[in-house]
C-alpha cells in the first residue's frame, strides 16, 4: 500500500494534488490510511467526504474535515450531554444558547444578584480564526 503521509510524499507533485480514491478501498484499507494520516474521521464519515466532493478527497481534504468533525469543533461525543443540562429554572439567570450560561450564587440585601458563567469553550477552535474574541 502507497504511504500517503510520508513527508516526501508531495515533494515531485508541482500542484498536482493526490487523490485518495476510498473507493477503491476496502473498509481496513481506509482504516490504515485515517490511521497513519492521523485522521479523527471513521471509515463511514471519510466515504462520506468522498460522496459529498465527489470524488477522492487529498489528504489535506480528509484532516480539514477530520477537524471541523473533532469534539473541539463540534461536540460530537459531548452534544446528547450538554443537552440533557437545565436552561431554565429558579437558579439560572441566562440559559446556555449562543453564549455562556450563568447561574445565581447568591443574592444581597438590596436584592442584586450575584452568579458564575459557565462556560464551554467553542469560539477559538482550529477551523476558525477571530481577530477580536480572546
Amino acid at each position: 500500500m502507497v504511504s500517503f503521509c510520508r513527508p516526501d510524499f508531495y515533494k515531485n507533485m508541482s500542484f498536482n494534488p493526490k487523490y485518495i480514491e476510498l473507493s477503491k478501498m476496502s473498509d481496513s484499507q481506509v482504516s490504515e490510511v485515517l490511521k497513519e494520516c492521523k485522521v479523527g474521521l471513521t471509515v463511514i464519515e471519510a466515504r462520506k467526504v468522498e460522496e459529498m466532493i465527489g470524488r477522492g478527497p487529498t489528504e489535506t481534504e480528509l484532516i480539514m474535515f477530520g477537524i471541523q468533525g473533532s469534539e473541539h469543533c463540534s461536540y460530537r461525543s459531548s452534544r446528547d450531554h450538554l443537552k440533557k443540562l437545565p436552561t431554565k429554572g429558579g437558579f439560572v439567570m441566562v440559559g446556555v444558547g449562543e453564549d455562556s450560561g450563568i447561574v445565581e450564587l447568591t443574592q444581597d440585601k438590596k436584592g442584586r444578584k450575584y452568579g458564575v458563567v459557565l462556560a464551554h469553550e467553542s469560539h477559538n477552535h482550529p477551523s476558525q480564526i477571530v481577530p477580536y474574541d480572546g
